[in-house]
């Protein structure tokens, strides 16, 4: 299984996408992309 490999490369990705939307996303007020990212880590 490269399990960690693909969460690492996932977690860059959604890094990525944060940084990417972060003013969208501060605009209406709503962190979705720390949300989502919690919930595919699992926490």
């Amino acid at each position: 299984m490269k399990q960690g490999v693909y969460m690492e490369e996932l977690t860059f990705l959604f890094t990525y996408w944060s940084r990417s939307c972060e003013g969208q996303m501060k605009s209406h007020g709503v962190p979705i992309y720390y949300t989502s990212l919690n919930d595919v880590m699992g926490k």
